[in-house]
């Protein structure tokens, strides 16, 4: 019996995730949304705004005007990005990547008999790979 390398199912299995429809639909997500000045700045914009309104919070001298109206601007970019669907988009492509490394390292776990437990404290594989299937 010829043994296969772990390294060389590793390369196997990166090049499959390379080739699956998640990956190749969050890449050119990130690529349009890149590609989209205006979908940049608003999450831009937003990370900013959420900087300062930690920082203004967090300060010895609270104006509590400034905070409700650096507040009201947050909520008025998460509101645009909502609508974006460029961005609404490369958020789908991301969750259903990262559902697909989840499952990938689940299989790993079981198949290597790992004990690790999900934060909610349960294991995430029910031992049937029927959760894990498309």
């Amino acid at each position: 019996m010829i043994k296969i390398s772990p390294l060389d199912k590793a390369r196997e299995l990166g090049n499959s995730i390379s080739q699956s429809d998640e990956y190749t639909n969050l890449r050119k997500a990130e690529e349009a949304f890149h590609n989209d000045n205006e979908s940049v700045k608003l999450l831009k914009d937003l990370e900013v705004k959420k900087k300062k309104y930690e920082s203004l919070i967090s300060s010895d001298n609270i104006n509590n005007k400034i905070i409700k109206s650096l507040f009201e601007e947050i909520k008025d970019i998460e509101k645009k990005i909502a609508n974006n669907l460029i961005i609404q988009n490369l958020y789908d492509c991301q969750l259903k990547y990262d559902k697909l490394i989840k499952n990938v390292n689940t299989i790993i776990g079981y198949m290597i008999g790992s004990t690790a437990q999900s934060k909610s404290g349960r294991s995430g594989c029910k031992g049937s790979c029927s959760g894990c299937k498309k």
